[in-house]
């Protein structure tokens, strides 16, 4: 049986956990920069996957390389999806074998000249954690949360 005391103890730790979270939030984007365009912060060499592609392969690529989110080309190489390695259980799970049918379509997409402060906006008000960087129609590059936190704590490590 579950005590309100416990309740009360598991409510209180929830809540320091998310005060704590919080401060850590208000000191990053406080030291933040947030002219600093996108192409000092991206990760410029992007590993792709084709809409073809089978889940499978999406998973092989997230279990080598460190990073959550593939974004997806047609046969042309044109940006058409990304996919999240939080996708592919539910695609598994439902019998969906290629990336085309897990994929976010359309993704929104932003400029290397764009500035973080924008891409920030972006990342609280929609809740997704990448956005592919184009320019002249071409990928090239990703922006992460990731990447936000790695440049904002680079003097740290």
């Amino acid at each position: 049986m579950i005590s309100l005391y416990g309740i009360a103890c598991n409510l209180s730790l929830i809540c320091e956990n998310l005060e704590y979270q919080l401060t850590l939030f208000i000191i990053l984007f406080s030291t933040m920069d947030f002219s600093l365009q996108i192409s000092e912060v991206m990760t410029p060499q992007v590993i792709t996957i084709k809409e073809s592609d089978t889940v499978y392969k999406a998973k092989d690529i997230f279990t080598e390389y460190p990073f959550h989110h593939i974004p997806v080309v047609n046969d042309l190489g044109k940006l058409t999806g990304i996919v999240s390695m939080l996708d592919l259980p539910s695609a598994v799970k439902n019998g969906l074998s290629d990336v085309a049918s897990v994929m976010t379509p359309e993704p929104t997409v932003l400029a290397s000249d764009d500035s973080i402060g924008l891409a920030a906006d972006i990342f609280l008000a929609n809740s997704f954690h990448a956005i592919p960087i184009m320019e002249n129609g071409h990928l090239i590059g990703i922006l992460t949360t990731h990447d936000l936190l790695r440049h904002v704590f680079k003097d740290q490590f």
